[in-house]
């Protein structure tokens, strides 16, 4: 009985007994029913659970990780340059740029909320942008419409702040699952 299933791009050509089909799809031949029709069923439950597209789509979701196959480009001079495979560079990193562009902007929400919890809103926007964006309390006064003097206070009391809300205890406590 031949039966064909997708692997990846291509159809492949399975020649199997009836005992094989009926063990693998869990199918029994029906009385009178003929070996046609016995494969046409099996033939159906195989495209019914085993060649959707989404179980062979897995190259297009992983394509960039690990051995990746290489791709043609078109050069200036008309000549075929193919891009280099992952494992053939020393820096992996322009693989992998959007993966952590994400995952910043992800913890740097977390830490958003968090520290407009603890903090208030205002005084959150005023510690992250200068310990983060790498703003000086100057530029930060200037932004804001206050006085350098105000800006360095507000952030000396916001950093109190944190250091008293992150203390060692809460430190422990949060590690040990308190």
């Amino acid at each position: 009985m031949t039966l064909f299933l997708r692997v990846e791009e291509q159809l492949q050509k399975l020649n199997l007994t009836e005992k094989e089909v009926v063990q693998w799809l869990k199918i029994e031949k029906m009385q009178g029913e003929a070996e046609e029709a016995f494969a046409k069923r099996a033939q159906g439950i195989i495209e019914e659970e085993y060649n959707k597209t989404e179980y062979n789509n897995y190259h297009k979701m992983y394509r960039h990780w690990g051995n990746s196959k290489k791709l043609a480009l078109q050069s200036s001079q008309g000549l075929d340059c193919f891009e280099p495979e992952i494992v053939e560079v020393k820096n992996k990193a322009p693989y992998f740029r959007d993966i952590q562009s994400r995952e910043e902007k992800w913890n740097m929400e977390i830490i958003w909320k968090q520290f407009s919890i603890i903090l208030g809103e205002e005084t959150a926007s005023l510690l992250l942008s200068i310990a983060l964006k790498e703003y000086s309390q100057i530029e930060y006064a200037q932004i804001i419409g206050q006085s350098a003097n105000t800006v360095g206070k507000r952030y000396r009391r916001a950093i109190q702040k944190i250091k008293k809300y992150f203390s060692k205890e809460a430190f422990l406590s949060m590690v040990r699952g308190y």
